[in-house]
């Protein structure tokens, strides 16, 4: 009987045993986030601006280039933002695509962005340009 009462305990101790280290703590996985990342959205994406009636002008610098400039956006010309720039001649009516400076050597024309200011450039410089005017539009990706 006593063997019988010892096998019980030890019985029950072991039931004991496994129910409480089969106790599941709860875990969080890997691939559930642990907070709603908030959506940023960009008011000028799809937008569109049309600065007109703006001249070329030679650099102060003392570079000989001939640039012209927008009014100071830095709110709009920022390096990192993604956009398309053009030009147009204010002898033509053909839109021309300025490639960012940081493309190859080639291009007629370059743009930049500097302070705020887009700034685009001729190359090589063109001194003809100087004092007449162009338009320049801007597309925000």
């Amino acid at each position: 009987m006593k063997s019988l009462l010892k096998l019980t305990n030890y019985f029950l101790l072991l039931v004991v045993i496994i129910f409480a280290s089969c106790k599941k703590e709860k875990t969080l996985h890997a691939n559930v986030p642990l907070y709603q990342p908030a959506s940023i959205i960009d008011p000028l994406r799809g937008q569109e601006f049309f600065f007109n009636d703006l001249t070329w002008e030679i650099d102060a610098d003392g570079t000989g280039l001939v640039i012209v400039s927008t009014p100071n956006q830095p709110i709009y010309f920022s390096p990192d933002r993604s956009m398309e720039v053009s030009i147009k001649l204010d002898t033509s009516a053909i839109w021309i695509s300025v490639p960012k400076a940081s493309s190859s050597n080639g291009y007629e024309y370059l743009y930049g962005i500097n302070l705020g200011y887009l700034f685009v450039y001729n190359m090589p410089s063109n001194n003809q340009l100087a004092g007449t005017k162009v338009s320049i539009r801007v597309k925000f990706f």
